[in-house]
């Protein structure tokens, strides 16, 4: 199996440290390629919106990390739009285990927000690649 680019989206101003968190561990637990995440988004503006079109486009897949705070943040809803338009496969991934996690605007009602087990992850990106 050929190895997968992965585009990680999160909470660039509360949930950088689940950003951490995944990527460390995907080195160990996954066989695709993390190739490119969130950028900060004090705007999200027409250059802003084009380098994120470009990183997605260029991605093979998008990891949604949701946080309490993901319903509010202007960079995750941009980067679900793009993702939605571009058709690219997507999963909600719940980064805080003790706490309430929100889905960013314009997820579909149907996404189900996944638990963090690298199994579960590995099993939905499997079957993505290999239906």
């Amino acid at each position: 199996m050929a190895v997968k680019k992965l585009f990680i989206s999160f909470d660039y101003e509360f949930d950088n440290d689940l950003r951490c968190n995944f990527i460390a561990q995907a080195k160990e637990f996954c066989v695709h390629s993390i190739r490119e995440h969130s950028l900060p988004a004090a705007v999200v503006d027409r250059k802003w919106t084009r380098v994120a079109r470009s990183r997605i486009r260029a991605s093979d897949f998008v990891i949604f990390i949701c946080g309490t705070n993901t319903h509010s943040a202007p960079g995750v809803e941009a980067e679900m739009t793009i993702t939605q338009q571009l058709g690219k496969a997507y999963i909600l991934l719940k980064g805080r285990r003790d706490r309430k996690c929100s889905k960013p605007k314009g997820a579909n009602a149907a996404d189900e927000i996944v638990r963090w087990k690298w199994k579960r992850i590995n099993s939905l990106l499997d079957r993505q690649f290999n239906p």
